[in-house]
């Protein structure tokens, strides 16, 4: 793997688009299939894509996507700390630890006990007993939460054991997953079909889901991983960030060491051993945003623009580009 400036073109919007977020200090990015969203520290959202047809942009309507950022107008009473994108849903977290939702729901992936689609903001309560949620990660169809109490739940698609509950049958409500709830999570990191969990004090790493391209770090064998495993060669490794993406895991360590896993095509696919993994040096990088295995061209050309227009001492983006998908995005300083 090599890191280098995507040659693609970008269609940058007009700067007009950006007046209202003159003076807004933008909190966040994040970005799912074919859209975008970004939230202020005031807690106000806005979204912005070209696909709606699932409702994901929580706009109240079906019918066309958002050129330009609007205001997602049923939170605005609500001060947002968090959202996370799926592929085609998209979570909203609150500062009392309450879940929003809108958009694709087919396989299960609001905990609401049915898959219809939402293009409104709903919340999402019933399978988490009330529980003071806070935080939330979006695989590309399915969700996790994580309570005060440092329990994890889980629902959605759960293809390839992702949901780490020892199965590969969806869940339509919310169920607590036993392994993550008892070693301390710290953050949880969502592939498309794969995840990977890092823990608070021992500094372990856990993964489980698809591994057909070893993107879990596991060499053994391209089967997957049904209940969360430690990886135990990276946990005797300083890790800083792990990013997953569609067949593709990266690994950064403090030291700026950057381990690549997997592959986007397993055609191409060659068996790694854990000594020859690639490995990139990149010297005082402090990465501060990612886009790892994007599944559309569309949402790089968003992103890309919403970093274009909010630099943050200098941000550039790096990469490798594909035509329907991206390999791998970093946004650094």
């Amino acid at each position: 793997m090599r890191i280098t400036k995507i040659e693609t073109q970008v269609h940058f919007p007009r700067q007009d688009d950006f007046t209202e977020f003159s003076n807004k200090s933008i909190k966040g990015v994040t970005v799912g299939c074919s859209h975008v969203f970004l939230w202020d520290d005031e807690g106000k959202v806005f979204a912005r894509g070209e696909m709606n047809m699932h409702g994901n942009l929580g706009i109240g309507h079906y019918n066309r996507g958002a050129p330009r950022f609007v205001p997602v107008e049923e939170l605005l009473d609500k001060n947002v700390i968090d959202v996370q994108c799926g592929k085609l849903h998209t979570l909203f977290l609150t500062d009392d630890g309450r879940v929003f939702g809108c958009g694709d729901n087919r396989n299960g992936q609001f905990a609401l006990g049915d898959m219809r689609r939402s293009c409104d903001i709903c919340q999402i309560d019933g399978s988490l007993d009330n529980q003071f949620i806070t935080n939330i990660y979006t695989g590309s169809f399915f969700s996790f939460f994580q309570s005060e109490y440092d329990d994890v739940f889980a629902c959605g698609r759960n293809w390839y054991g992702q949901l780490g509950l020892g199965d590969t049958t969806d869940r339509k409500f919310s169920e607590r997953v036993p392994c993550l709830s008892c070693v301390d999570v710290k953050t949880i990191v969502c592939g498309t079909e794969h995840c990977m969990a890092i823990t608070r004090d021992t500094r372990d790493v856990f993964a489980w889901g698809n591994n057909s391209s070893y993107e879990l770090g596991d060499f053994r064998s391209d089967r997957s991983i049904l209940i969360p495993a430690k990886v135990q060669w990276m946990s005797k490794i300083e890790i800083s960030r792990i990013y997953c993406g569609y067949n593709r895991t990266v690994v950064l360590e403090e030291c700026g060491l950057i381990h690549s896993l997997g592959d986007y095509s397993k055609t191409v696919q060659t068996k790694m051993q854990e000594s020859t993994s690639s490995e990139i040096r990149r010297e005082n990088a402090r990465i501060l945003a990612h886009f790892a295995g994007a599944y559309n061209r569309n949402s790089v050309k968003c992103l890309l623009s919403t970093i274009d227009k909010f630099r943050c001492n200098g941000m550039r983006w790096f990469g490798q580009s594909y035509e329907w998908s991206t390999d791998l995005v970093f946004v650094e300083q």
